[in-house]
């Protein structure tokens, strides 16, 4: 795959074009790149592309794809690690099933050239050094994650919560590094004249990333509220809205929404007193926090999607530990995981119909249906100890 898409164009190379526009004196936050896109990532991020954005563009393309799979199988490893109390066929049966419910948007990443793989990677290597008590290495993870691209952000409203100090501190520390670093490269003038135009790019209460409708391809609550709640035209002239809100009515709703998803971790994380007493992270408040980031977020592609599969993942594998063939969660379980993943995968097998699956946004309809599975099924979780190194 990585030979024959060598020469395709991607999502890689509006990063090495921008990097190679940010090491010329160029703000890269003011250009259009591939036509109509902008650069969303860090200055940081440009200044650690700057040089493979001078080499030879097929072989960088090759490297950056077998980067991002080796972030895949990465990944992979360690969800099978927060399963291991599964053994023999069931281990077996949980890795065929994670592989191929994730096969879509594994496979969109690496197609696309984009970093969801690694910042998935990231966010599971945070989780694992913080249950190896490794405060200093958990928030590292997690601050290179937020610097290269913000999604991970909510990870630090689970840190407040459970009180975990350290690792906030260490976060907040190496990120606030990462965010100055340029600065000995450019200069403080031109650092934060790019620091205000990056900002003005991903400011969160702009009208446009609230309708978030300008391609058909987006997901997440802001998009799906605002198809089904106002009259938008798509691709396909087929009528999918239900309401015709104005702007600030939708603008309330989907704050709301984003509020009640929230609420749901909350949920999570203090469903009865035990819970409450608690101040460690849990792996399933860890797995529904990344969950919440491709729904809540705006401008979210199927490929950031890739941030459900820890939380489906966890289902399954609660659901192969389940004793008794007769439990009714043993029964019906299957049919309430296999549903979503058949939905979300459908592009795979059934391409031809992709337009109407983005017109009616039934990735978004089938990631809602895990959350509310997981709101039902979702169980503590208890992990064995993990051997310590980058996995």
């Amino acid at each position: 795959m990585a030979w024959v898409e060598r020469n395709s164009p991607t999502d890689l190379d509006i990063y090495l074009n921008a990097a190679r526009d940010y090491y010329a004196g160029i703000n890269p936050y003011t250009q259009l790149y591939h036509q109509w896109y902008h650069y969303y990532y860090s200055q940081a991020f440009a200044l650690l592309l700057a040089f493979p954005s001078l080499a030879y563009r097929p072989a960088v393309h090759m490297l950056w794809m077998l980067l991002q799979f080796y972030f895949a199988e990465k990944s992979f490893y360690l969800l099978k690690q927060q399963a291991s109390t599964l053994t023999g066929r069931h281990l077996r049966t949980f890795s065929v099933v994670v592989v191929l419910a994730s096969l879509r948007f594994v496979y969109e990443n690496l197609h696309y050239g984009q970093v969801s793989l690694m910042l998935v990677w990231l966010c599971l290597k945070s989780l694992q050094s913080m249950q190896q008590n490794k405060a200093l290495v958990a928030g590292s993870f997690l601050a290179i994650g937020i610097n290269v691209k913000i999604l991970p952000l909510p990870a630090w409203l689970l840190l407040f919560l459970r009180r975990q100090w350290r690792t906030l501190f260490f976060s907040l520390s190496v990120l606030v590094v990462l965010w100055l670093l340029p600065m000995m490269y450019t200069g403080f003038s031109r650092w934060q004249e790019m620091n205000y135009a990056h900002w003005e790019l991903i400011n969160p209460i702009k009208p446009q990333h609230l309708q978030d409708t300008e391609e058909d391809s987006f997901h997440s609550i802001t998009t799906f509220l605002s198809v089904f709640l106002t009259e938008q035209a798509g691709q396909i002239h087929h009528k999918r809205n239900v309401a015709n809100l104005d702007a600030t009515s939708l603008a309330i709703v989907i704050q709301l929404a984003r509020a009640l998803l929230f609420i749901s971790l909350l949920w999570i994380m203090f469903r009865n007193h035990e819970k409450r007493k608690q101040h460690t992270i849990s792996t399933e408040e860890w797995y529904f926090m990344m969950f919440l980031i491709p729904m809540t977020f705006p401008h979210q592609q199927h490929y950031a999607f890739i941030f459900i599969i820890p939380l489906f993942s966890l289902l399954v594998a609660q659901l192969l530990m389940q004793k008794g063939e007769g439990s009714p969660w043993k029964k019906t379980g299957w049919y309430l995981l296999m549903i979503p993943a058949l939905l979300w995968s459908l592009k795979l097998f059934l391409g031809e119909y992709n337009p109407w699956y983005e017109h009616y946004k039934l990735l978004t309809w089938a990631a809602f249906w895990l959350w509310v599975v997981s709101l039902m099924k979702i169980k503590s979780f208890q992990v064995p100890p993990v051997e310590s190194g980058i996995e």
